[in-house]
């Protein structure tokens, strides 16, 4: 719940592990593939139980997703400078 147009420090917590989630897949995946890379790998190298990954991204699909629009968001914000 936000107070004064702020996040919650649980919203905060969220948001830093799911960036985190995201940072560590993508390593993960540029070393290993997309086929040899398990969510449990990650879940382990992010210090979290698998399920959290899940409840970040319902599948490793999803993931990707995510990590290429992040990365997407980061190169337009590069244009932009």
């Amino acid at each position: 719940m936000q107070k004064y147009g702020h996040p919650s420090l649980r919203e905060i917590q969220r948001q830093e592990r799911e960036s985190l989630i995201i940072q560590v897949a993508k390593e993960v995946f540029i070393e290993k593939g997309y086929y040899e890379t398990s969510i449990e790998e990650i879940a382990s190298k992010v210090g979290v139980a698998k399920g959290t990954i899940y409840l970040h991204f319902p599948s490793k699909e999803a993931l990707i997703l995510a990590i290429v629009k992040k990365s997407v968001e980061m190169f337009a914000q590069e244009l932009k400078r």
